[in-house]
């Protein structure tokens, strides 16, 4: 089973091919990559912080040392590349079910059902 991009989203950005950051060398923007696997409709959420090193380095200096878990640090936030970055990251993953796919996914991005128990 291999994993497969549907779609990029964010709750930050009505629509991310239009979104420009005031400054793109000093910016961060949540990003949902929505994915299934290649053999299944359906998909599932996996949130990414995509930032800068400049977003980064005004963080810590604001806030203190920060866990970098599901961060994805950019020269800019350049959508297309971000995009293709992840697309082809994600869509490397492969394993045996969805659950270890998602897993796998999930430490890329923050997979929506982590930690879900019954």
């Amino acid at each position: 089973m291999r994993a497969l991009v549907r779609s990029f989203v964010s709750p930050d950005a009505l629509d991310l091919d239009s979104y420009v950051p005031d400054d793109p060398e000093d910016d961060a923007i949540f990003v949902q990559v929505m994915v299934g696997s290649a053999d299944v409709h359906g998909e599932e959420s996996f949130g990414v912080v995509v930032c800068t090193p400049r977003w980064l380095e005004r963080e810590v200096k604001a806030k203190g040392p920060l866990i970098g878990r599901h961060h994805l640090v950019a020269e800019a936030t350049n959508h297309p590349e971000v995009r293709r970055f992840l697309t082809k990251t994600i869509e490397n993953q492969a394993a045996d079910s969805w659950e270890e796919l998602a897993g796998r996914v999930g430490r890329i991005g923050l997979w929506e059902f982590e930690d879900y128990v019954p």
